[in-house]
């Protein structure tokens, strides 16, 4: 088997080279597009517990769930995020949306009243000693113009004056229940 050697194949009618070998074994080519590839990966991963009381249908930021990520060009962000949470009655419903800056990104279509979010479950138990957690999960593509974002998860529940947790069920320090990650939001820079 022969070898070729060179640092450089182009074209006769180009004004550059199309292939250059370079002395690491790499190989870059001039006319390959980096559409769908990605570029990098920025992740929070909160471990620790949280909790707020709201109030009904008022959103609130899950402190330390957020992460910026500095785009370029008309790159895209590939979000994915999950909540671990419990809320201590029955039936209640709990909401999570991701906001970009000051934008919320993701949402449901608008329909009447409806509370418009990245994604939803009802969080609740079984008995009144037998509290348990429940996971809220989104992935979206989203299309930020070129610069540094800070992306954020918000949660909140439909009901008043009920309290919601992230990483632990409502009894999370008591024998028999437990503490679990808050949840994570992974960013990636996927290019155009």
């Amino acid at each position: 088997m022969a070898t070729l050697n060179t640092t450089n194949i182009k074209h006769a009618s180009s004004g550059s080279n199309n292939i250059v070998l370079a002395a690491d074994g790499s190989t870059t080519i001039s006319n390959l597009s980096n559409a769908g590839k990605i570029l990098q990966v920025v992740q929070t991963y909160k471990t620790d517990t949280f909790s707020a009381t709201p109030g009904a249908y008022t959103w609130v930021d899950v402190t330390g769930l957020s992460a910026s990520i500095t785009t370029t060009g008309s790159n895209k962000v590939k979000v994915t995020a999950l909540v671990n949470g419990s809320a201590p009655h029955d039936g209640y419903n709990v909401y999570m949306k991701v906001v970009r800056g000051s934008t919320d990104v993701g949402l449901g279509d608008a329909a009447g009243s409806a509370t418009r979010c990245s994604a939803a479950g009802y969080w609740s138990h079984q008995n009144v000693t037998d509290y348990s957690t429940h996971g809220l999960i989104t992935q979206l593509l989203d299309s930020p113009s070129a610069g540094t974002h800070t992306y954020k998860i918000q949660i909140q529940t439909n009901y008043n004056s009920t309290a919601i947790y992230t990483g632990r069920s409502e009894n999370g320090t008591s024998t028999g229940f437990m503490t679990c990650p808050s949840g994570f939001i992974t960013l990636e820079e996927i290019a155009a």
